[in-house]
Order: C-alpha cells, then sequence, then structure tokens
C-alpha cells in the first residue's frame, strides 16, 4: 500500500498506522507489486496530487499494461475497516481486504494472498 497527497479526516501518519495494524506493508514507493494507491484530495505545496510521482508511476504502469495498484480515494480506503472495532464482528485480520493482501473484488474464500502493499 502506498499514499499520495494529503488526506482530509485522517493524518498520513494515523492512515499509514491504520494500514499496518490491519496487516497492510506500507511502502514509499508505487510498483507493480503494489496492491493499493491511496489518492489524498491535495498536496500542501499546491501542486495536484495527479503531478506526483507515485501518482505517475501508476499512470505508467497501468498504460503498458503491467500489474497496477488499485487507486483509491480517502473514503474508499477508510471503508476497507470496521466501522465499528466495538461490534461484534468477525476477526478482521482473516477477513479484512487488507488483512488478505487483495482487493474487496478480487478477494476469493479458498486462497487469500499476500501481497506487498
Amino acid at each position: 500500500m502506498c499514499f499520495t497527497g494529503e488526506l482530509d479526516s485522517i493524518s498520513r501518519p494515523e492512515a499509514e498506522e491504520k494500514a499496518k495494524a490491519a496487516g497492510a506493508k506500507v511502502m514509499g514507493s508505487v510498483s507493480g507489486n503494489t496492491g493499493y494507491l491511496v489518492m489524498g484530495s491535495h498536496l500542501d505545496d499546491g501542486r495536484k496530487v495527479e503531478e506526483t510521482s507515485k501518482y505517475r508511476k501508476y499512470i505508467d504502469l497501468k498504460e503498458k499494461g503491467k500489474k497496477f495498484p488499485q487507486l483509491l480515494d480517502e473514503q474508499q480506503f477508510l471503508d476497507l475497516f470496521p466501522k465499528d472495532a466495538n461490534a461484534s464482528t468477525p476477526d478482521t485480520a482473516t477477513t479484512s481486504p487488507i488483512a488478505s493482501g487483495c482487493p474487496p473484488s478480487a478477494q476469493s474464500p479458498a486462497a487469500p494472498r499476500q501481497i506487498t502493499w
């Protein structure tokens, strides 16, 4: 998993810790082994998030037909986590898309895969 840009409702360090706690490996750059690229809404220096090297790498991989990460906005990232941590729910270490290492649409109950985020 990789982050680019600033998030609105949670700080980048908090988001990274949340992802790590759920089993994600948070990386500083994008590659074909990255599972998710989380895009914030803006950059502190005024540039558009689409101008970052991480986003450009995502586009490059996608255009070349190579393996590329799933692009998530802040809300999609937050939706990967249970809404109420105190609720009686199954163990998220075995059921969350982050713990299984694959996007929700690609999950298979038979064989979750581990990938570098």
